[in-house]
Formats: structure tokens, C-alpha cells, sequence
């Protein structure tokens, strides 16, 4: 009986040492710090005070205490060479000797399980990345170890590259399937890289996400993948990329394009960090939403916004708003409120003028919690739409939004009140109180594929008739372009749901706009591309200086037999002619081909637009 207590209590004690090592890579390491101190001080006593009495020479006993404390921890132990020592040879002192002991190989063991745990991981993951598209994702944090579970969702294998991360960051990733790399990896990546994680085989495509806090960072180890891509040999088509960055320029020149003979990523998705949690914003709480239609695509109700702050993220927000809330039988509207906008909104009219000239937006010198705006508020509680909350200080966002929420519940109003800061956006539900929060490390959000899919189809359809095919077409498109599609794209749902429809309809064939209908989505159309064009910093072209284009292109034509110019659209400018109203656009055409020789016909542009719909949401 006694034989099967000791056989089942060390057996009991050997499982609670292994279930230990188990522990979560951050518990066990603390579990293995404080334990290697206490049996290091141990050993030193224990083997200290019995040499101090075995050796009459000091220094002997010194040596022999250090030697016999190194091997607690190589699993030889000394106890023979001190278990004369009369105080050791009591069998609670025996118990407390073997307890130090076990104690020192355990911190052996969990280190060398852990060393050899995390190598056969990656062994194993990396033979399995050789199976599948590869997402690259530069940066290791808490929000792209939450962007990567999303990514492996939908059937991808997620590598990451960093030189800065904890060894708990470090744990998760491998026991999530994923892999990571640092050194050359990060700082020189080349081919030898590429091979390493498969990325140069055939029909494997690989999506990087460079996100980074700092956007030079971000800019840097794109430009080096880039390279490393191109000296690999790894098709154009084959690569994307997902950016942080507030250099939109340099994101230009990192897409490839045929007609430069420039190697470079087959898709780019770029935008500053405020840029993306606008977007995410007009995602989740997207404006038409919070409006009323007939059905037949025409708005029964004009849009009234406000937007507290006027910081980076107000002036993000309110370029997103301009872009999402554009519907035929509507006028837009928006209040800016901040007690210091003037001293914030300098270059915001200089970089985009078409919109202080040609939209209805207000400034209002208040404060977002004064008595002058509340009265204001209560005057245009019935037909506000949307309330956004961009002050720069989350803890003065959420009290503003607590109180905004409050109001609009006491006054019966419609408005959605939104957060947003360069962390994410945030939602106070006023029927329940549960603030909903969203980060901008979404795949949904930052993943582009699908959009460019259909985007893809819009851009075809607008180069119809010139020999290519839709993916060549594509990658002949220029960086503005394929924005200016993908907004588009984005603005599907909301077309819809002006009919009354949704997606569902569309893929089922109970979707036929009639005439009517297809005339109001039109002028929709042309709304949000105009607005599109203004937030992207264009105003409209004088008819003089198209006139002027039109002559240039002439005299380029006779000269060398051909030219690039554009006459309606000045990239370098910014200017464009079409930023019109609807009812303009017939006499534009007909001028631009009087002065081309050239048909064009604008309106059929916006037509086909939407007649696109089908075929874009089949893809």
C-alpha cells in the first residue's frame, strides 16, 4: 500500500511538472524566472553551508559550491558529497534538498522544450506553406496577430517579418500555423527569402501588408520586397500590396507599369492611416443607411452631417462623407465643428479646392460640447443624418459621443454617432449602451482582391473596344484610376439600396431597373464620381483650357502622329472637365467631339456604370 502512495503521488507530481510547461508562453516564462532565482539561492545555501564545513579551505569550498550549483541545473546532482553534514540527514531537510533540485532541471527542461517546441513548429509550418497563397504581414502586434486570424480564415498561410516582438508574440504565431522571420529576412530581403518561403513557385500568389507605425518603415520594406520580387522573377500579376503609408506618390511608382516598362507590385491598395479609418467608418456605418428613398433610386430627404474636430481624422471623414452620401432628389450638407479649425484647416483647402467651391460644407467656431452648438443641434434634429466624432483624444470622444447619443435618444432623432481616432471607430448602440468597436486590422477592410475583381470589370468596360483583354487593361490602368474604380465598387450597395435591392437580388436576376430607375442611378453615378474626383483634391476645367488641350493635342497629333493628351482630364493640374452638373454633360460631349473628331458620350459612361452591376458582382 505504501509502495502504490509513492508510485501514484510522484506520478501525480510529474504531470502537474509537465501540465506547468503547458502554460501559456508568458506564465510559463514567469513560472521559470522566479523558480531559477530560488533554487540558484538554494543550491548556494545548501552547498555553501556543507562545504563550508567538509573543506577547511575556503576557497575550495567556494569552487566546489559554484561547480555543485552548475550541475543542479545538468541534472547531476551532489547530494552524496554532503549528505555527511549532520543537519542534512533529517528526512524533511532530504525532501527540501530533492525539491531544490527538481526545481533546477525544470527550468533545463522548459527552457530546452520550449527551444526545441518552437523549432519543430516552424518546421512544420513551413513545410506547409508551400501549400497555399502566401499573406506577408510586416509588423508584429496585437492588431495584425487579429489581422492574420481573419487571413488564415479564408484559406491563406500568413508569415510574418519583424526584428521587434516578445517571445509570447513570437509563441502565438507559431502555434497559430503562421511563421516568423527576422534579420535579413527583414533588413535585406532577396531571393534566397522567396525560395525559403515558397513564394517564386508557380500559381502562388502573395499579398504583402506593410503595417507598420512608421510609414517610412513600411515604404522601405516594400521597395526591398519589390526588388527581392523582381530579381526572383515572380510574375507582376502574381503580387499585391497593402500599405500604411502617407506618401501617395511613392505608392504610385511601387505599381507596375507596362507602359514605363516598370516592374512593380500587380495591385497596390495605399492610403494613410486616417485615410483607411475613414473608409472603415463609411463600412460600417455607411450613410445611406440613415436616409429614405422611394425605391425607384431617388432620395425622399436631403443629407445633414456633422463632423466634431476637424483634425486629420475630421478631414478624412469629411472627404469620405462627400464621396458616400452623393444620391439624385438629395443635397448634401455638412457642419465642421471645432473652436480651432482655422488654425487646422489651412492646407485642407489648399490641397482640395474643388470642395470649399462646390460643395455646402459650414464651419462653425464651437466647441462640440458648448451651449452655441447644442442650440444649433436642436435646431436640425429632424433631419440629421450623421454625427462624427474626430477630436483627437479618445477619452473627449467617447464623453461627446455619450452625450450626443443621449440627445439624439431624448430627441427622437435618426442620426448615427460615430468615433473615430487612428486607432479605429467606435459606436455607442443607444438601445442597448454596448459601445461596438472596429479596428482598421480587418481583412474585410484592408484585403483588396475582391474589390479589384470588380473593379476590373468597371475599368474594362470604360476601355471597351480597344483590343485588350480586362486583365490586360488592368494592368495598363494608372494607380488614380484604379481608385477612382474601387470607389465605385464600393458604392455598389448603396445603389441598390435605393431601389430597394441588395446583392442577393442582383446574383438571383430580380433585379431590372426600369428606365426611370436607371436614369435617377445614373445621376447617382455622376454624383459620386464628381465628389470622388473633389476629394481627391480636382475642381472643375474652364471650357478655355480644354480648348487649349484640344489644340495641344492637335498639334501633338500632326507632329508625331499620335498623342497621350487627354483633353478633358490634367492629371498634373488637376482639373477635369466632366465636374459638371448632369444636366452639362450632353453639351461637353458634344464639344469634346467637335474639338477630338472623337465620339464620346459621358452620360452613357455613368449608364454603363450601373449596367455593369450584374457582371461585377458575379466576379
Amino acid at each position: 500500500m505504501n509502495s502504490l502512495l509513492v508510485i501514484l503521488s510522484a506520478a501525480i507530481l510529474f504531470m502537474l511538472v509537465l501540465i506547468s510547461l503547458a502554460f501559456q508562453p508568458r506564465m510559463s516564462a514567469k513560472i521559470t524566472g522566479w523558480l531559477f532565482f530560488a533554487v540558484t539561492a538554494a543550491g548556494f545555501m545548501i552547498y555553501g553551508y556543507a562545504f563550508s564545513i567538509l573543506y577547511l579551505s575556503p576557497m575550495h569550498a567556494v569552487v566546489r559550491t559554484v561547480f555543485s550549483v552548475f550541475c543542479m541545473f545538468l541534472g547531476r546532482n551532489e547530494i552524496s558529497a554532503v549528505s555527511a553534514v549532520p543537519a542534512y540527514q533529517t528526512p524533511v531537510m532530504q525532501i527540501l534538498i530533492y525539491l531544490a533540485h527538481l526545481g533546477a532541471l525544470y527550468v533545463t527542461a522548459s527552457a530546452v522544450i520550449t527551444g526545441l517546441g518552437r523549432r519543430l513548429l516552424r518546421l512544420v509550418n513551413l513545410l506547409l506553406v508551400n501549400r497555399k497563397n502566401i499573406s506577408l504581414i510586416y509588423g508584429v502586434s496585437d492588431d495584425t496577430l487579429s489581422l492574420a486570424s481573419e487571413l488564415q480564415d479564408s484559406g491563406t498561410v500568413v508569415i510574418f517579418a519583424d526584428d521587434h516582438y516578445s517571445a509570447d508574440k513570437e509563441a502565438q504565431i507559431l502555434n497559430m500555423g503562421s511563421l516568423l522571420f527576422s534579420g535579413d529576412a527583414v533588413s535585406h530581403p532577396g531571393k534566397g527569402f522567396l525560395k525559403q518561403i515558397g513564394a517564386a513557385r508557380r500559381n502562388r500568389h502573395l499579398h504583402i501588408y506593410c503595417m507598420q507605425e512608421g510609414s517610412d518603415q513600411n515604404k522601405m520594406y516594400a521597395e526591398a520586397m519589390r526588388d527581392a520580387l523582381e530579381d526572383a522573377g515572380v510574375p507582376e500579376e502574381r503580387t499585391s500590396l497593402t500599405m500604411i503609408t502617407a506618401d501617395q506618390h511613392t505608392t504610385e511608382l511601387l505599381q507596375a507599369d507596362p507602359a514605363k516598362n516598370r516592374y512593380g507590385y500587380g495591385s497596390v491598395y495605399a492610403l494613410n492611416r486616417v485615410e483607411f479609418i475613414a473608409r472603415l467608418m463609411m463600412r460600417r456605418y455607411p450613410p445611406y443607411q440613415t436616409m429614405t428613398f422611394d425605391g425607384h433610386g431617388k432620395a425622399l430627404e436631403n443629407f445633414e452631417g456633422v463632423i466634431i474636430g476637424f483634425g486629420s481624422v475630421g478631414q478624412a471623414v469629411l472627404r469620405s462623407l462627400l464621396m458616400n452620401a452623393q444620391f439624385e432628389g438629395s443635397r448634401f450638407h455638412a457642419a465642421v465643428v471645432d473652436d480651432k479649425y482655422d488654425s487646422a484647416a489651412g492646407n485642407f483647402f489648399y490641397e482640395y479646392p474643388g470642395i470649399g467651391a462646390s460643395y455646402n460644407i459650414e464651419f462653425r467656431k464651437e466647441n462640440g460640447r458648448g451651449i452655441p452648438f447644442y442650440r444649433y443641434l436642436s435646431g436640425i434634429s429632424e433631419t440629421l443624418n450623421y454625427i462624427a466624432v474626430c477630436t483627437g483624444n479618445e477619452k473627449e470622444n467617447a464623453e461627446i459621443a455619450a452625450e450626443l447619443t443621449e440627445f439624439i435618444s431624448r430627441t427622437g432623432s435618426k442620426a448615427v454617432v460615430v468615433q473615430g481616432t487612428v486607432n479605429g471607430i467606435r459606436h455607442i448602440d443607444p438601445k442597448t449602451g454596448i459601445t461596438e468597436t472596429s479596428t482598421l486590422y480587418s481583412a474585410e477592410l484592408l484585403n483588396n482582391e475582391n474589390i479589384d475583381h470588380m473593379a476590373m470589370v468597371q475599368n474594362h468596360q470604360y476601355n471597351s473596344g480597344n483590343g485588350r483583354t480586362m486583365e490586360e487593361n488592368w494592368k495598363a490602368c494608372d494607380y488614380f484610376s484604379r481608385m477612382s474604380c474601387r470607389a465605385g465598387t464600393d458604392f455598389i450597395d448603396a445603389l441598390l439600396y435605393t431601389c430597394g435591392a441588395d446583392r442577393e437580388d442582383v446574383l438571383n436576376g430580380r433585379w431590372h431597373p426600369s428606365e426611370q430607375e436607371m436614369e435617377n442611378l445614373g445621376r447617382t453615378e455622376h454624383l459620386r464620381w464628381c465628389a470622388f474626383h473633389a476629394a481627391m483634391g480636382y475642381r472643375t476645367m474652364p471650357e478655355e483650357v480644354l480648348r487649349q488641350r484640344a489644340a495641344e493635342r492637335q498639334r501633338e497629333i500632326k507632329e508625331t502622329g499620335s498623342s497621350r493628351i487627354r483633353i478633358a482630364k490634367d492629371t498634373r493640374s488637376r482639373q477635369h472637365a466632366c465636374l459638371v452638373d448632369w444636366d452639362e454633360l450632353d453639351h461637353l460631349s458634344k464639344l469634346e467631339e467637335e474639338l477630338t473628331g472623337v465620339h464620346r458620350d459621358y452620360k452613357a459612361a455613368d449608364f454603363d456604370n450601373i449596367r455593369m452591376i450584374p457582371e461585377m458582382l458575379k466576379r
